[in-house]
């Protein structure tokens, strides 16, 4: 049944829709960097510090091991970072979800007084068509 709710359900609808697919995509990229971050430490614990050998190395092996600790920061700021666009796209779709759910609530409502007054009109024909044929049958 078409009400004037009717395009507001729809376009509710699908605005909720676009806040799921964002979610998506976002706990998608959570997981990404999250995986990046765990192959940071990785490459870290995979770096070994030299036992033997001139001050050269044993710098290039600490430099080696500040990048790594510079990566993984960044790292953990980007974790950081999608998982704040997550949790922003959860309230997002609550907010969207809340919409929708009330904007289909004013549909139904709308349709169950529809639904009423047709009941009615019906009703009145037959009381109208029981009284008509009662009064053919009297005379």
């Amino acid at each position: 049944m078409h009400t004037r709710f009717t395009q507001l359900v729809k376009y509710k609808n699908n605005e909720m829709q676009k806040c799921e697919q964002k979610l998506y995509y976002a706990n998608n990229e959570l997981a990404e960097a999250q995986e990046r971050l765990q192959q940071s430490y990785g490459v870290l614990h995979a770096l070994t510090i030299p036992k033997e050998g001139d001050i050269a190395v044993l710098l290039q092996s600490r430099l080696s091991f500040s990048m790594q600790r510079n990566v993984i920061r960044e790292h953990s700021r980007q974790v950081a970072r999608k998982h704040r666009s997550v949790e922003e796209a959860k309230e997002e779709l609550k907010a969207s979800l809340i919409e929708y759910e009330k904007f289909q609530y004013l549909e139904a409502e709308q349709i169950k007084k529809i639904i009423k007054k047709q009941k009615m009109a019906e009703s009145k024909a037959l009381d109208e068509a029981a009284l008509q044929t009662f009064i053919g049958r009297s005379q």
